[in-house]
């Protein structure tokens, strides 16, 4: 089970990799809800233990019960609306991460826009595509990729003629 320390622009990933433990068995889903717990660390172990022991126990019941009071706490309107602005406003080679590599920021950008939208593939593809230099499109010629997958292998396959062309 991964840790988490409470830095919530984290947390999404971080779930993800717990819900997928948590689909292998009936089992291993109530049991996340006691061992998660004992991974967090930093802001979120404080949090966890200010939390009354009557309310712990009813969080503990399963990783869907925990993971409700997680939501509720740490994803709320203000957390959602911070991730949204963190996907509309990343772009290419931003000042952190003056160095990255297209696919870098192409991974980076589509997993800050799956935490806030539930777009089609095209329109993820459009979106990523709006921030990254405009030389990457005679190169990459998204409207021909259908899916994600096709879009992520043309951005590796290319890489070396992108970051040419973004200079």
């Amino acid at each position: 089970v991964p840790q988490w320390d409470g830095n919530d622009d984290l947390l999404a990933r971080w779930m993800d990799k717990v819900n997928s433990l948590s689909y292998h068995s009936e089992d291993i889903h109530r049991e996340l809800g006691k061992i998660v717990p004992r991974r967090f660390t930093g802001l979120a172990e404080t949090w966890y233990w200010s939390i009354p022991p009557a309310h712990r126990v009813a969080m503990e019941q399963s990783w869907t019960t925990l993971k409700l009071a997680m939501h509720n706490y740490w994803m709320n309107s203000q957390w959602l609306e911070r991730q949204k602005l963190r996907a509309n406003l990343a772009r290419f080679r931003e000042s952190a991460h003056a160095r990255e590599l297209p696919s870098a920021y192409v991974v980076r950008k589509l997993d800050l826009l799956r935490i806030v939208y539930d777009w089609s593939d095209t329109e993820t593809i459009r979106q990523i595509m709006s921030e990254a230099p405009s030389s990457w499109s005679p190169i990459l010629q998204p409207q021909f990729c259908n899916t994600i997958v096709e879009f992520q292998n043309a951005v590796k396959y290319h890489e070396e003629n992108l970051v040419h062309a973004s200079n």
